[in-house]
C-alpha cells in the first residue's frame, strides 16, 4: 500500500453513545449474507451482554443464553417465542434468529448487574426486521430501566403517526424525547446501532452508516432485570445477534461489524473539512458555505458517485443559484486523481456544543454505499481556539489572528461574529472559567484584557502595514 493509499484511510472517531431499552417498527423479509466470523469480531468488542438465539430450545422456561464473555445475563424464554433456522441476517447468525408474535411472546429474568448506568458510555446492536402491520402502538426490543420520567427507554415506535421519530423505524426513547432510524418498512434486515458517550448525545447508525443524532436525557437507574419484548408492550418481528455494550463504539467499529454480515460492505472515504486548515474550526452561527473535500485515489473514483445520495451530517450539498449543487471535480492534493470539492449550508448542519466530528455518506452510481468522517473545532461562546475550554489559551489565538475573517468559522472568533478583532477578548473574559475542565480559574484583571487588546491591534496594524 502506498502513502497515498493510506491517506485515503479515513480519520474514524469515536461518537458519543446510549441506550436502554430497544423498540423496533417495520421490517420483512430478505437477508445479505453473513460471514462466519460475526460473532469474533462482536466478542472482540467486549460486549456486556450478547444473545444470539441460537439455543436448542425457546420453549416455556427454557433458557436464552447471554453468549457474552461473562455470560451472565441469560433470559428465559415465554409464551411461544420462535427460533427460526431460515431467512436469517446470514451465516455467521449461527444458524437461528427469534420470531416474536406481538401477542405475548417475550424473554424476562435478565439480571442487569454490570449494564450501564447513570451518565455512562454505552453502545445497543442488533440484526432486526418487521412484517407489519405491527399490533401495538410499538413494541419493546430490549428495555432496562424504569420506564418513568427520569429514567432511559429504548423502544420500537410502530403508529400511524408519532410526533418523537418515524413511523416504521427503531428508536431510542427517552421520557424526554427519542431518536431513530428512518423508517425501513422494506423487507429486508438491518443492522442498527444506538450510541452515546454521555447520555446526552444519542447517535443512530443503520447499515454500519451514521443516520443522525440528538441530544436527550436523562439518566438510566438500574431496577435489577432487563427484558426482551415485553407482554403487555410486545414487539412482533424477527431480531438476530443483540448485544449491549458499556462503551461507545466508533464509527469504524460499527461498519467493520456490519460488513463482516453484509453482502455490500461500505467504502471508507478521506474526507478533508476546511481543507489546508487542521483543526477545521466552525461556527454553527454561521450562514456560509462549508468547504469539504472527498479525496479520490486508484481504487475510488469520486466521478462515480451520486450526488444525490451525498449528505453531510444528514443535510445534502448547498445549492447554487441555478440549482445546481455546489460539487466540483478537481486535483486538490496534487496526486493525479481527481477529488471532489463540495459546499454544504453551515447553519443546516445541526453542529451543537459537544459535537467532534462530521460524518459524510452516500453511494455511488453503480451501487454500494461509502462514508467518512472529519473532526471539527466549535468557536464561539468565548471559546476562541475551538478546544471546548475558556481559557488564556484563547487570548493567544485571538492575537494571532487578528483581523482576519471568515464567515464559516476561524480559530480566534471568540463571539462568533466571523471576524477576530477586539470583541473577541470581551467574549473571553465575559465566558472565561464557564467551560467543563476549567474549575474555578479567575478572570484575568481590566488591565491584563486591555494590554491583550493593545497587542491584537498592534498585530493588526503591522499585518497592514505589511499588505499595503
Amino acid at each position: 500500500m502506498t502513502a497515498k493509499d493510506k491517506r485515503r484511510i479515513m480519520k474514524m472517531k469515536t461518537r458519543k453513545n446510549l441506550f436502554i431499552l430497544v423498540g423496533i417498527v417495520a421490517f420483512a423479509a430478505c437477508a445479505p449474507p453473513v460471514l462466519a466470523d460475526y460473532s469474533d469480531l462482536m466478542l472482540s468488542l467486549d460486549p456486556v451482554a450478547y444473545w444470539r438465539f441460537n439455543d436448542p430450545s425457546s420453549a416455556e422456561g427454557a433458557t436464552a443464553a447471554d453468549s457474552s464473555t461473562g455470560g451472565t445475563h441469560s433470559g428465559i424464554y415465554h409464551n411461544g417465542v420462535t427460533l427460526i433456522t431460515s431467512d436469517l441476517p446470514g451465516p455467521g447468525s449461527g444458524g437461528s434468529a427469534a420470531s416474536f408474535d406481538g401477542v405475548d411472546d417475550w424473554i424476562s429474568d435478565i439480571s442487569d448487574a454490570g449494564f450501564p448506568a447513570g451518565s455512562a458510555a454505552r453502545s445497543m446492536a442488533l440484526w432486526i426486521k418487521y412484517e407489519p402491520p405491527h399490533p401495538n402502538w410499538y413494541g419493546v426490543l430490549l428495555a432496562y430501566g424504569t420506564p418513568t420520567g427520569g429514567n432511559e427507554y429504548t423502544s420500537l415506535r410502530m403508529p400511524a403517526s408519532d410526533s418523537w421519530s418515524a413511523t416504521g423505524s427503531v428508536a431510542i426513547t427517552t421520557y424526554g424525547g427519542s431518536v431513530g432510524t428512518d423508517s425501513i418498512n422494506d423487507g429486508e434486515w438491518h443492522f442498527v446501532v444506538f450510541t452515546t458517550t454521555n447520555n446526552s448525545i444519542h447517535n443512530v447508525y443503520m447499515d454500519g452508516l451514521f443516520v443522525r443524532n440528538q441530544s436527550l436525557g436523562p439518566y438510566t437507574i438500574l431496577t435489577g432485570q432487563a427484558k426482551i419484548s415485553d407482554p403487555n408492550e410486545t414487539y412482533m418481528g424477527q431480531v438476530d445477534e443483540i448485544a449491549l455494550f458499556d462503551t461507545a463504539l466508533t464509527d469504524g467499529q460499527i461498519l467493520s461489524l456490519y460488513n463482516e454480515m453484509a453482502s455490500d460492505p461500505v467504502t471508507l472515504v478521506n474526507l478533508d473539512i476546511k481543507p489546508g486548515n487542521d483543526r477545521n474550526p466552525v461556527n454553527p452561527k454561521s450562514k456560509g458555505k462549508l468547504p469539504v473535500v472527498l479525496f479520490g485515489g486508484e481504487e475510488l473514483d469520486v466521478s462515480t458517485i451520486d450526488l444525490e445520495t451525498v449528505l453531510l451530517n444528514g443535510v445534502p450539498l448547498a445549492e447554487k443559484n441555478n440549482g445546481k449543487p455546489f460539487a466540483s471535480l478537481k486535483d486538490k492534493n496534487g496526486d493525479g486523481f481527481d477529488d471532489l470539492v463540495m459546499r454544504f449550508a453551515l447553519g443546516d448542519l445541526g453542529i451543537e456544543a459537544g459535537m467532534d466530528e462530521l460524518l459524510i455518506s452516500g453511494s455511488f452510481l453503480d451501487g454500494g454505499d461509502f462514508e467518512g468522517s472529519d473532526i471539527i473545532s466549535i468557536v464561539g461562546g468565548g471559546d476562541a481556539n475551538g478546544d471546548g475550554v475558556v481559557s488564556a489559551d484563547d487570548y493567544a489565538s485571538i492575537q494571532a489572528n487578528f483581523g482576519s475573517a471568515n464567515d464559516t468559522g476561524i480559530l480566534g472568533d471568540a463571539d462568533g461574529d466571523g471576524v477576530i478583532s477586539a470583541n473577541d477578548y470581551a467574549s473571553v473574559q465575559s465566558n472565561f472559567g464557564n467551560r467543563a475542565g476549567m474549575g474555578s480559574v479567575p478572570v484575568p484583571e481590566p488591565a491584563t484584557l486591555s494590554l491583550l487588546v493593545i497587542g491584537g491591534l498592534v498585530v493588526l496594524r503591522r499585518r497592514q502595514t505589511l499588505y499595503k
